[in-house]
């Protein structure tokens, strides 16, 4: 992170912004998608109850 830091201090701040910008969304649908996982896999080993 550090490394990134001080490399994106040398760039076009516009450019900068934009790729974290884009590796923002991406890191959050890699998220969401551990999170959908991690739920259905507790929703198939959780018992069922009837209502």
């Amino acid at each position: 992170m550090k490394n990134a830091l001080r490399s994106a201090l040398t760039r076009d701040p516009v450019d900068v912004a934009n790729d974290a910008a884009f590796l923002c969304a991406l890191l959050d649908k890699r998220a969401d998608a551990a999170m959908e996982a991690g739920r259905a896999a507790v929703a198939a080993t959780a018992p069922q109850v009837e209502r």
